[in-house]
């Protein structure tokens, strides 16, 4: 037990957490870590110091903390103590059994005793939790801290984070995985985007036991790589001829386990599909500006049993941090491959637009394997196409054969041009 001097804490309940606690630690009897926000909605890093069994109470130090050492706590990335230093100050709250608050004071860390203070190596033990595949992005910094923001800015940051979950979730494709990327609504008082990855089960599921729990948890360990350990990574990493990197190797090898469970192996191999991952799925992140009504993103797990873990915050300087790691994926590129008829060949289409005064329009193509895709509709040869076979199919709404040549590109059909 020690003691210190009083001091008057200015800010009235300052130190006590009211929401989103989350437990980090618990040694059967007692919480021993945790985390939580205060009634203004700042974060607060707790960890009990000492029992007193003589006069029957607990002394706990709360500590406040940025979001972003959170994150980099709770992702091994820095230690208790190192928040503490960096902080300087503390809250000891002394509580009895039943965890009734008796007493508060704020402290500088020169004032505790060295024994009683965390460890230089006090990173965040492994705790568990059950990973979802919800998500939250919150805007943190500049306009966003007073609940504002520009409209164009919100959208951007929407659409190229979507396109983030999306390139990161490609593998799914390979394992014949339908799957979407939704967004929910802005959380009232806040600008925190939800995103929801919703993905529908081949038939044949049952037979090959793909788990949705395997593919959760390569997500959730991909994020923790790809927002904690990708920027620490040699800048040569993906560009030898072996990756050598351990936490790289063991996401390769949880990805494998997917593929394998399906008796599938990705074109070019699992590494140089998950190299692909984190390639594309970069460079979305690299179109959202992070200098105008916001300065950096808080990317967070939302677990099934409604806790938020972080997984990292993006920034400029992040984004530089992986960038040198990435290579030009358009020097790798292939150019389109684009083929004409040679001669005028009979399609079946669907007009759904068409303007009588250009012939252009669009329609619904349907091929051999009754695949449907959009395809543009040339015509030439009128000035005024009122009461022509496209007009007509656009009015009754019914497929039509059509006799023109038609473009493909990389083998699939995307013009069609007829000359009436």
């Amino acid at each position: 037990m020690f003691k210190v001097e009083k001091h008057k804490t200015l800010i009235k309940d300052f130190h006590k957490i009211v929401s989103n606690k989350v437990v980090l630690f618990n040694d059967g009897d007692n919480d021993v870590l945790f985390t939580g926000t205060n009634l203004y909605a700042n974060r607060l890093l707790c960890c009990i110091m000492f029992e007193d069994d003589e006069v029957g109470f607990l002394r706990y130090l709360h500590v406040l903390t940025t979001e972003e050492q959170y994150s980099e706590f709770i992702n091994k990335k820095i230690s208790f103590r190192h928040i503490l230093e960096v902080n300087e100050s503390a809250f000891l709250v002394d509580v009895d059994y039943n965890m009734n608050e008796i007493d508060t004071n704020v402290v500088s860390i020169d004032e505790i005793p060295n024994r009683f203070l965390p460890l230089a190596n006090s990173f965040c033990p492994e705790f568990i939790f059950e990973p979802s595949f919800s998500y939250s992005l919150s805007m943190v910094g500049g306009l966003a801290d007073i609940h504002k923001t520009k409209a164009s800015e919100l959208s951007n940051v929407s659409t190229h984070f979507s396109d983030f979950l999306k390139s990161s979730t490609t593998f799914l494709n390979d394992l014949d995985f339908e799957h979407n990327i939704y967004v929910e609504a802005l959380e009232a008082g806040s600008f925190k985007i939800n995103f929801k990855i919703e993905y529908t089960e081949p038939q044949q599921i049952g037979i090959l036991n793909i788990s949705k729990d395997s593919i959760n948890a390569f997500l959730n360990n991909y994020f923790k790589y790809f927002f904690n350990q990708l920027p620490e990574e040699n800048n040569d990493v993906f560009k030898s001829e072996i990756v050598n990197s351990e936490k790289f190797k063991e996401l390769e090898t949880e990805l494998e386990n997917i593929y394998e469970e399906k008796s599938v192996l990705p074109h070019g191999g699992v590494e140089q599909k998950l190299i692909d991952l984190l390639n594309y799925s970069s460079k979305k992140l690299e179109k959202i500006e992070y200098n105008g009504s916001f300065d950096s993103l808080k990317f967070q797990n939302i677990s099934n049993t409604g806790e938020e873990i972080p997984f990292g915050i993006i920034n400029n300087d992040f984004i530089s941090s992986v960038k040198d790691k990435m290579f030009d994926i358009s020097k790798y590129e292939a150019e389109p491959i684009v083929i004409y008829d040679e001669t005028p060949q009979i399609y079946k289409i669907q007009i759904y637009q068409f303007s009588n005064v250009t012939g252009t329009g669009k329609a619904y193509y349907s091929d051999k394997d009754e695949v449907i895709s959009k395809i543009g509709i040339y015509a030439t040869g009128k000035t005024n196409y009122d009461n022509t076979i496209f007009t007509r199919g656009m009015d009754d709404g019914k497929p039509f054969d059509i006799n023109g040549i038609g473009k493909k590109v990389d083998g699939k059909l995307k013009i069609i041009t007829c000359e009436l």
